[in-house]
């Protein structure tokens, strides 16, 4: 036992906030452009280096999982994504997965073991990534694209991975309606944070200089609003992401979640949905 297993939760979010080791968070500020003047930028070539090194590392080891240009050790199947993409393709026949900013395949190399054979595998990326991407780790099940069009030109998607991606797009909506307008099975936006405020709010995300000095601008997106955009879906799943509840210097409350939609009135079968326990939304 330690001291934050002494704590309330309200002061256990606070030490997060406050601890060194861990992301911190400025704002919120009063508009996107106002955020990036105060942050660095997704294309620094350090931020592309340490990705890169983390992710050959990670597909040279097994044992190593890389997430966010950080390597981790034996980390547990995240098999909640991979009944996701079993369920889509048991119900389909085919999986097809469209990862949105899934830089080097961290999500892939994590769900590989269990994808049923003839799944594709389609992420894309800032340019830069999409040709590392292509030269290194493409294979007959992963591919890298720089567009969604190049990435839907002969596929339709199955499932829609975005895995802590949504909050990084300047314009998160514009993104919402383009992929709310493809047939996917599902769309995951997973390790999202996300408010009760009825409008997104623009913040800068500063990295702890022990693991890479860098700030980037990102929104804490509005539950609400996502959810107006994604009319057309049904909500399967709202659960609390590992990062959970925190705070920005400013005392603005925001919490990471993983959001499941699936297609409301589309390809999903006669059984019933995929049976996954519904969070009771963000306190």
């Amino acid at each position: 036992m330690n001291i934050r297993d002494l704590l309330p939760p309200l002061a256990s979010e606070f030490l997060r906030v406050l601890h060194p080791g861990t992301n911190t968070y400025v704002g919120p500020f009063s508009d996107w452009n106002a955020a990036r003047r105060h942050a660095g930028q997704y294309d620094d070539p350090v931020l592309i280096d340490n990705v890169a090194r983390a992710a050959r590392a990670s597909r040279d080891d097994p044992a190593l999982i890389d997430q966010d240009a950080v390597l981790l050790r034996d980390m547990p199947p995240p098999f909640p994504l991979v009944a996701i993409l079993l369920d889509a393709w048991r119900r389909r026949g085919h999986l097809h997965v469209l990862d949105f900013g899934g830089a080097l395949g961290t999500s892939f190399r994590r769900c590989r073991p269990f994808l049923p054979a003839g799944a594709i595998w389609t992420i894309v990326e800032q340019p830069v990534l999409a040709r590392i991407g292509a030269a290194e780790f493409a294979d007959e099940t992963l591919r890298f694209e720089e567009t969604i069009e190049a990435a839907t030109t002969q596929l339709q998607p199955d499932v829609i991975l975005l895995s802590s991606v949504l909050q990084y797009i300047d314009d998160p909506d514009a993104l919402l309606d383009r992929l709310a307008s493809l047939s996917s099975a599902y769309l995951l936006l997973e390790r999202t944070p996300v408010t009760k405020a009825p409008d997104h709010r623009a913040a800068v995300q500063v990295v702890p200089r022990r693991i890479y000095p860098a700030s980037y601008p990102l929104w804490l997106l509005s539950r609400q609003r996502i959810l107006s955009r994604l009319s057309g879906w049904t909500l399967v799943s709202d659960t609390s992401s590992p990062e959970g509840r925190t705070w920005t210097r400013r005392l603005f409350r925001f919490e990471f979640r993983d959001i499941l939609l699936g297609l409301a009135g589309g390809d999903r079968g006669d059984t019933a949905p995929l049976a996954i326990p519904i969070g009771n939304g963000i306190t």
